[in-house]
């Protein structure tokens, strides 16, 4: 999913019910997390598209469908259209740089 990466190896088969589509700002965002913490993040951010509502995912209050979950400091604000089968990752960033 991320460019220049390899895929990762996943044990037994890996069922994608979602799409997946990280916006262009998100990716820049995530170039900037120091090595350690983000492949962390994209790893979960992979597992958006098997269950977008994992253990620590939380729903925005006051807004539609908008959810985030959090790595450390660091937080990814995504929206999930349940109908069309989407997750959108919008935002990754410090919970210092705030909502």
């Amino acid at each position: 999913m991320f460019p220049g990466r390899r895929r990762r190896k996943y044990c037994g088969l890996r069922i994608v019910k979602y799409e997946l589509i990280i916006k262009r700002k998100a990716l820049k965002e995530l170039a900037r997390i120091p090595k350690v913490f983000r492949d962390k993040i994209e790893f979960k951010i992979d597992k958006l598209a098997e269950d977008p509502l994992i253990d620590d995912v939380k729903k925005l209050i006051g807004e539609e469908s908008m959810y985030r979950f959090r790595h450390g400091d660091y937080r990814v604000i995504f929206t999930i259209d349940f109908a069309k089968k989407k997750v959108v990752v919008l935002k990754v960033f410090s919970r210092s740089a705030g909502y």
